[in-house]
């Protein structure tokens, strides 16, 4: 019985080892081409969605502070409205600052 307990020990070992190593070696750089149209596509469509100009950040902010208020009342702690506020806000924050910089 122990010894067919490690035998799948090491058979899920070894296949976790292999899912990561088959990952790592998809996700190369290699296999990604210069010309990339699809690429090219959807970096323009994300900008228009998610860039500096978009109006989804404002409906974000404002769902936003409209979502930590709500929480914040009905706790009546005002550090779940700091907490909620700052959950969503911060990452947002990064997203628009760093993946999608002013030009």
């Amino acid at each position: 019985m122990k010894v067919s307990k490690k035998i799948a020990a090491i058979k899920d070992v070894f296949f976790k080892c292999s899912c990561v190593i088959s990952v790592t070696l998809l996700s190369h750089p290699a296999f990604s081409a210069e010309g990339d149209v699809v690429k090219d596509f959807m970096q323009q469509s994300l900008k228009g969605i998610f860039g500096s100009d978009a109006g989804f950040w404002k409906m974000f902010i404002l769902a936003d502070i409209a979502l930590a208020t709500v929480a914040g009342l009905k706790s009546k702690n005002p550090m779940v409205f700091v907490g909620v506020f700052m959950t969503a806000l911060v990452p947002g924050f990064l997203v628009k600052r760093y993946v999608f910089p002013a030009a």
